[in-house]
């Protein structure tokens, strides 16, 4: 249940995934009680990614510190780089020279 959640599905999706009795309303309750977001509706997606552990660690100790979670840091972060393309621009033309360097 939890894994459909974390791929996007809702409740109603997720209930008649598993058939039985299940509704959308018990998957949704069941989810909730055991602290698993479910999607927004609207126009929100959900996107999926692998990174470090290290990062992980290291927005979740900037989260904290914000009184937010990780992954609202993260869409902040990303809505402030997409509002200044030229700030975002730098920023991957440097990761670009660190990575080079890296490779040589």
């Amino acid at each position: 249940m939890a894994f459909k959640a974390g791929q996007g599905m809702t409740p109603g999706q997720i209930a008649e995934a598993m058939g039985g009795d299940a509704t959308g309303g018990r998957v949704g309750a069941q989810l909730r009680k055991y602290g698993v977001h479910l999607p927004r509706r609207g126009d929100d997606d959900i996107m999926q990614l692998r990174w470090s552990r290290r990062d992980r660690l290291a927005l979740e100790e900037i989260a904290s510190k914000r009184q937010h979670d990780a992954p609202d840091i993260a869409v902040i972060a990303l809505r402030i780089l997409i509002a200044e393309p030229i700030l975002f621009g730098n920023l991957l033309d440097e990761a670009d020279q660190i990575d080079e360097a890296l490779r040589k």
